[in-house]
């Protein structure tokens, strides 16, 4: 059996870590250099190992049809209409393309006998990426940040505890930490780490997720030492259970331990900080409730199109129309939570199919329990740990976080022991996968930066109040060339134009278009104040009523902004500012901050 090249090493590596490693994080969009960095290298590295594929292997079809399924389900919907955007369905698609990339490759080692290399790549990989991490917390917590960048990012300047290192998400660093925590209790069990430094570095870990007091944290916890109970997943030899019981009862023993360290720490050095387990007994933190009225706008959002979704990008503007007034709510552009994402954009048929097709590839392996090895036991806790991220937030929307656990799940499928198992032409399928993903890397960047040409234009208009002929054309060309991300270069052309009674109905058509994909603060407000102009009191009345349930109020909120420019010109609104007045006063109360 041939080793895997080492170039293929440094570019899996890479994926894993670029992501962290991006530090001009600007709009338009801030992860974008990231996420891209990560899918080249993965690309990439599929190239490298064409020498090493077989002409031809088995494979689980449930596994591949997993992205296959939701991209036939996109298309649909793109013949039903349900997408104004390109950028709606053509990333997506993108997305599910690198995790059927990333399946083949595991499907490939596994089928090859190079599980157990690739595992101990993958988990000395992510190893690195959790202390590189640990170590751009312990820079921000301790205010060096600001003298080392841009290797971290800079936090010391926000009055909020945002100790996340370059993650810059609380719940992701918490995921990155178990995910290195089952990595080290995999090697030790292996005797590739010592018990006692593994022992020191699964700690130091344990830290690095207490410090960003993810309640969530905890869930994973326990799942991670439910696994090394229940699997060979563990410290020192693996026959022994009394070993493995002691180390998962280690697990949430230390966890608990760095939780009061960190909180010591962190009062010592006069942050002001909660801990995770400050934050469950909060009552008045509003995580939890924030949550459930997400997933409860899900499946609102879900009931209007309850077979195939309304399509991909969906959910926030579909949230904000539908929800009944009368209490503060709030808005975002996901619903925290994988299976309510899927449900409410791709109906109980996407649901449905991604849930069966992930049930027929794991149940041969649970069936198998006994007989797992060491390296199924490993990518059974990535899997759980990512799966208990997804179900609360949205990790597999970035496409290092999809990979990984694409890997995972090839890693771990057995295409013998999978009832729908279809003989593929590894070869030419890993080669045509990885060069049609290198090929739209290419495009992608291309595209990017003619939006970032078309952004920087339309800022040096606003900002600096000047504008030409020369430049205005030179505007429009740059935003017509822009063809995957159109939606926020159509975003940013709509900034620059006035609010003014020439064009109102061309000018209230495109902001209508941008407010039923993305309803923000701004992007409702600039709406509000064209139809306002036209004279259409009823729609703004209801919209006042709509922005005082979704976005803040008083002097520093966007009422208090089109308040102002209402009162300079009534000639133009109407009443509009005894409206806004009427709307503040009749606010819901808010239920959290």
């Amino acid at each position: 059996m041939r080793s895997l090249p080492a170039g293929f090493a440094v570019a899996v590596g890479l994926a894993l870590i670029l992501p962290l490693l991006t530090y001009f994080r600007e709009m338009p969009l801030a992860d974008f250099y990231g996420e891209w960095s990560s899918a080249l290298c993965m690309a990439l590295a599929a190239t490298m190992l064409w020498p090493q594929l077989s002409r031809r292997s088995q494979v689980s079809g449930s596994l591949l049809l997993l992205p296959i399924s939701i991209v036939l389900l996109i298309a649909v919907q793109f013949i039903l209409g349900r997408y104004e955007f390109k950028m709606d369905w053509l990333l997506p698609i993108g997305y599910l393309w690198m995790l059927l990339l990333a399946i083949l490759l595991g499907q490939h080692f596994r089928a090859a006998g190079q599980e157990t290399e690739v595992a101990d790549r993958l988990a000395f990989a992510i190893i690195m990426v959790a202390i590189f991490n640990a170590f751009a917390q312990v820079a921000q917590v301790t205010g060096f940040d600001a003298s080392l960048q841009p290797f971290v990012i800079l936090v010391s300047d926000r009055p909020v505890c945002t100790f996340f290192g370059n993650t810059g998400q609380s719940n992701q660093t918490a995921t990155i930490a178990w995910l290195a925590v089952a990595g080290v209790l995999y090697l030790a069990g292996k005797g590739r780490v010592r018990v006692p430094f593994a022992a020191s570095l699964a700690f130091v870990l344990m830290l690095s997720a207490a410090l960003t007091a993810s309640r969530m944290a905890w869930l994973i916890c326990f799942f991670v030492a439910f696994m090394v109970a229940a699997s060979r997943l563990t410290l020192g030899p693996q026959s022994a259970i009394q070993n493995r019981l002691a180390s998962a009862l280690t697990l949430p023993l230390g966890f608990l331990l760095a939780t009061l360290l960190i909180a010591e720490a962190l009062q010592l050095l006069e942050v002001p900080c909660a801990t995770a387990a400050g934050r469950l007994a909060d009552a008045r933190d509003g995580g939890v409730l924030i949550r459930l009225e997400l997933w409860r706008q899900a499946i609102m959002v879900w009931l209007t199109h309850p077979w195939i979704g309304g399509g991909a990008g969906s959910f926030f503007g579909a949230a904000y129309r539908l929800q009944p007034l009368g209490a503060h709510e709030p808005l975002d552009s996901y619903a925290h939570s994988l299976p309510m994402q899927l449900l409410a954009e791709f109906g109980l048929i996407g649901l449905g199919v991604v849930a069966l097709l992930l049930f027929l590839s794991l149940y041969p392996a649970i069936r198998r329990w006994s007989q797992l090895s060491s390296v199924d036991g490993l990518m059974f806790s990535w899997i759980g740990v990512l799966g208990i991220h997804s179900m609360l937030e949205f990790p597999l929307w970035y496409v290092h976080f999809l990979m990984f656990f694409g890997l995972a799940l090839g890693l771990l499928v057995r295409s013998d022991a999978n009832g729908l198992q279809i003989s593929v032409p590894m070869r030419t399928a890993v080669t045509t996968v990885a060069c049609v993903a290198l090929i739209g890397n290419v495009g992608l960047f291309l595209d990017y930066r003619k939006l970032e040409h078309t952004v920087f234009l339309v800022n040096l208009e606003l900002q600096n109040n000047v504008s030409s002929p020369r430049l205005d054309a030179a505007i429009e060309s740059a935003g017509r060339e822009v063809v995957v991300f159109d939606f926020i270069a159509t975003h940013a052309l709509g900034l620059r134009v006035p609010i003014s009674k020439e064009d109102l109905e061309k000018k209230t058509r495109d902001a209508e278009r941008i407010f039923h994909r993305a309803p923000s603060a701004e992007n409702v407000g600039r709406l509000v104040l064209l139809k306002a102009m036209a004279g259409d009191f009823g729609w703004v009345r209801e919209q006042l009523a709509r922005m005082t349930m979704f976005f803040p109020t008083g002097n520093d909120g966007i009422l208090a902004r089109i308040r102002k420019r209402a009162v300079e010109r009534p000639a133009d609104f109407g009443n509009l500012a005894k409206l806004i007045d009427e709307a503040e006063a009749n606010a819901p109360p808010r239920r959290w901050h």
